[in-house]
């Protein structure tokens, strides 16, 4: 009888260490450290706009230096990166219209319309997001 209670503890501890979740070095269980698919995802679909943001701003860049060639060639990158990530409409018309311009000046118009529907996608793809 006198066993009995020790019995009843050992089983308790026994019961809640099974059942914990499993920790890190640091003390953090599992469900801390494992980020969840719905973060994933959203930190995936900002990389691309990011990628996307980068590569436009190259093409102002190049525009603004006054570089035909160098404008050029940025603007196939963006057109690459749009069809990458299953973008067309406007904005990959833009950016094409752009790397086959021969002026610079026929350039920074197709880039005028092509900076709307950059801060449209930009503007609607973020706040889908968050």
């Amino acid at each position: 009888m006198k066993k009995a209670p020790f019995y009843i503890i050992l089983v308790t501890i026994l019961a809640f260490s099974c059942n914990s979740k499993p920790t890190d070095k640091q003390g953090n269980s599992d469900e801390t450290t494992q980020p969840d698919s719905t973060a994933l995802v959203e930190k995936a679909l900002i990389e691309e706009k990011d990628q996307i943001l980068h590569k436009y701003y190259e093409l102002k860049d190049a525009l603004v230096a006054s570089d035909l060639k160098l404008a050029q060639g940025k603007a196939e990158e963006l057109s690459t990166a749009l069809k990458e990530h299953g973008n067309s409409g406007e904005v990959l018309l833009m950016s094409q219209a752009i790397a086959g311009a021969q002026e610079l000046k026929d350039q920074r118009v197709a880039f005028e319309k092509l900076s709307r529907e950059i801060y449209a996608m930009a503007k609607n793809q973020y706040s889908a997001i968050r």
